[in-house]
């Protein structure tokens, strides 16, 4: 059946006008619902985002205040940083492994180490950017100090 005999057919146009008229409907009950729903959402994105950021300012007036915690969290970064590079190492075997072995192990064994090395990737980078985040922390927080 082509197309155009498709849209001749007058039980599809009934079909469509009856759901286009039944989703008018649900939309013009539901719209106060969804509206208070996602406001309500706003309002705590907004809440938990002014409470994270309060939080961030106050570790780095507390990194500010001790040059040794300034360097116990460098060192917490470059761990997080040194991690965050044996994961990608991790995944780029896992990787290789996928490509090269597909012919040598079972399906099954190759798609599960596939998922490993996505999962490396993903910790990677997670990692990555957790020890970004120090940095740029300790960073400001020297800031503050010399002023």
């Amino acid at each position: 059946m082509s197309a155009m005999t498709f849209f001749v057919d007058p039980t599809w146009w009934v079909s469509v006008v009856v759901v286009g008229i039944v989703i008018n409907f649900f939309s013009a009950y539901a719209k106060g619902w969804i509206d208070s729903g996602l406001g309500k959402i706003s309002e705590k994105w907004k809440y938990s985002s002014e409470r994270r950021k309060q939080a961030q300012l106050g570790k780095i007036e507390e990194l500010a205040r001790s040059e040794y915690l300034r360097m116990k969290a460098m060192g917490a970064a470059t761990h997080a940083l040194i991690r965050g590079v044996s994961f990608q190492v991790i995944a780029f075997f896992g990787i290789y492994l996928a490509v090269s072995a597909d012919k040598v192990f079972p399906t099954e064994i190759v798609l599960a180490v596939g998922c490993f090395a996505i999962l490396s990737l993903s910790m990677s980078m997670a990692s990555v950017i957790t020890a970004a985040t120090i940095r740029k922390n300790v960073e400001s927080a020297d800031k503050l100090d010399r002023i």
